[in-house]
């Protein structure tokens, strides 16, 4: 029997030594710390499904957010998109046509 990740990718390290255990209705692991002094048994563990235990999140420490893109001349590039501030008074009616306008 083979247990997975949640991006589907073997668990092949970190067990117990005497896990992964044959249990046919156990499928889910869990990590386990046992550590008494002068031992520590801590690893990988499979348990029931239904069993509550602490959980542990990954996410992705690459960027994803898009390469950045050429601003206007009259436009400021930020990590947000590009921005334009006016040195022009406008009431909002117009800014917002001016905006419009401009692909904003």
């Amino acid at each position: 029997k083979t247990y997975k990740w949640l991006n589907g990718d073997e668990v092949t390290a970190g067990w117990r030594e005497d896990q992964p255990n044959t249990y046919k209705s156990w499928r889910c692991v869990a990590i386990m710390y046992y550590a008494w002094p002068g031992t520590d048994d801590s690893g990988l563990e499979v348990h029931r499904c239904k069993d509550y235990r602490r959980l542990i999140c990954q996410i992705s420490n690459t960027p994803t957010t898009p390469a950045p893109v050429e601003c206007p001349s009259v436009w400021e590039s930020t990590s947000l998109g590009c921005f334009h501030i006016s040195v022009d008074h406008k009431k909002w009616g117009e800014a917002q046509e001016w905006c419009e306008a401009h692909g904003s």
